[in-house]
């Protein structure tokens, strides 16, 4: 029954979506910490966490644009707001979305519906970064011919990376998903319109806290 909410959500949640303006891929630099719940999501999904073949882009047309907008709003409508300690009594517990969840659950909804629709995995990658009020928050990003961009559970657009009014701290690697990498700071800010104008700290300085749960 789920599954039929979710197809019937794709279809009516879908909006016509001409091709985005270019923005700049996301750089990475030295290896980081992989954060502790993707490691137990891994080991409880092995066959979802593996070693890749290559370096990908998606080669975006308006209809994959499109279907990328529509999964993500999909996901992000059929699933309830709940962070893990009240769904599963713990402080971090990556999963897929099933009706509920919180930020990394959705982006993993939405990577698993993408897959399952002939995406590349190599061009969906979990990524996480520091919000404007301190809070660590985990999205997917698409890697695509025309840059980098962000299906975010916080918005219903599908959004350029630059343009998010977050500090990113680190990536999934392409070439292995069980390794993640450190994400450079982008070229500028370009923040969304309306948002708070603040300049995004440069990522490195987040680098301290790595250490933290994740």
């Amino acid at each position: 029954m789920r599954a039929v909410l979710f197809l019937l959500a794709v279809i009516l949640l879908g909006a016509c979506q001409s091709l985005p303006d270019e923005t700049t891929p996301m750089s990475l630099g030295e290896i980081a910490l992989t954060p502790p719940g993707h490691t137990d999501f891994c080991q409880r999904y092995p066959a979802d966490c593996a070693r890749r073949d290559g370096v990908q882009q998606a080669s975006l047309t308006p209809a994959l644009w499109q279907e990328l907008w529509r999964v993500h709003r999909a996901a992000r409508a059929a699933t309830r707001p709940v962070t893990d300690s009240a769904q599963y009594g713990r402080v971090e517990f990556w999963d897929y979305a099933n009706g509920a969840g919180d930020c990394e659950d959705v982006a993993l909804l939405s990577y698993r519906e993408l897959i399952s629709r002939g995406w590349a995995p190599t061009t969906l990658r979990m990524a996480v970064g520091v919000t404007e009020w301190g809070d660590r928050h985990a999205v997917l990003v698409a890697i695509t011919n025309r840059g980098d961009f962000v299906l975010d559970s916080a918005y219903a657009q599908v959004m350029p990376w630059d343009r998010l009014p977050y500090s990113w701290i680190k990536r999934q690697s392409q070439r292995d998903d069980r390794v993640w990498q450190i994400v450079e700071a982008p070229p500028e800010n370009r923040l969304i319109d309306g948002a708070d104008t603040t300049p995004v700290a440069a990522t490195r300085r987040h680098r301290a806290v790595d250490d933290l749960p994740w």
